[in-house]
């Protein structure tokens, strides 16, 4: 199970207190990262081997919990950002860094590469489609709903983040109770509607201010309204059903 392999909850706590979380994530995504290719070389796995998958794999970047201590979005948009990039590299896969990209609001960049590397046109276009039209969007969550039932739950996490305004905690769902990893749900939740705030949020003539280090160093991560609703729901009965500290 993905939480045996987690960082100790003292060493979360302690990442989450610090004051130098920008140099804590750069570091541990290089450290991963060299973990990872000497493994590969040492264990002789093949490219699609589970082991190796940079998010899941066993020196993946899911053991960090990057979610459960990283306060601010940027940060965390980073670290999956790093994940789409390793796990295309390795799997050349465009349905397997689906959720990343849309989650980023990457979707041109999705389309792209259904174009370039898939080859396949329909995708491109779908991707690349207008989700704010009602035609779309009813399209759009058709294809997500019969995606949940075949059981492919990230492609179909993709296309419910896709709708606008989107269906983030369907989303969620699919990740979190289908795929089984509330985390990777904690962190494309906490990226999608701190975007989706984004877009939605008037921009005012005079900026906005940045809170500074010192009140925003220990302060929890801002949770939207859906990815808090799915942390309730599947993280923390998670935790106590395996009888694991919560965080």
């Amino acid at each position: 199970p993905w939480f045996q392999t987690l960082l100790p909850g003292s060493v979360i706590a302690d990442a989450f207190e610090s004051r130098a979380q920008s140099y804590l994530v750069d570091k541990t995504l290089q450290l991963a990262e060299q973990t990872a290719k000497a493994h590969k070389a040492s264990s002789g796995l093949t490219l699609t081997g589970a082991a190796l998958d940079p998010w899941t794999g066993t020196h993946g970047l899911r053991r960090l919990g990057y979610p459960l201590w990283v306060r601010e979005v940027p940060a965390l948009r980073k670290v999956l950002s790093e994940t789409a990039r390793r796990r295309f590299a390795q799997t050349r896969s465009v349905e397997a860094v689906a959720v990343f990209y849309v989650a980023l609001g990457r979707t041109q960049a999705l389309a792209q590469l259904y174009r370039t590397i898939d080859n396949d046109v329909v995708r491109a276009e779908f991707f690349g489609a207008d989700f704010s039209e009602e035609k779309m969007r009813n399209k759009a969550f058709k294809n997500a709903s019969y995606l949940h039932t075949r059981r492919r739950f990230q492609l179909a996490a993709a296309i419910y983040l896709l709708v606008q305004p989107p269906c983030i905690y369907k989303a969620l769902v699919c990740l979190g109770k289908g795929l089984k990893d509330p985390l990777l749900a904690m962190a494309v939740g906490r990226v999608a509607e701190a975007t989706a705030m984004q877009k939605s949020k008037p921009r005012s003539v005079f900026g906005s201010m940045a809170p500074s280090t010192a009140a925003t160093a220990t302060t929890a991560p801002r949770l939207g309204p859906e990815t808090r609703k799915m942390v309730n729901n599947y993280l923390i009965p998670h935790f106590k059903e395996h009888k694991q500290p919560l965080l």
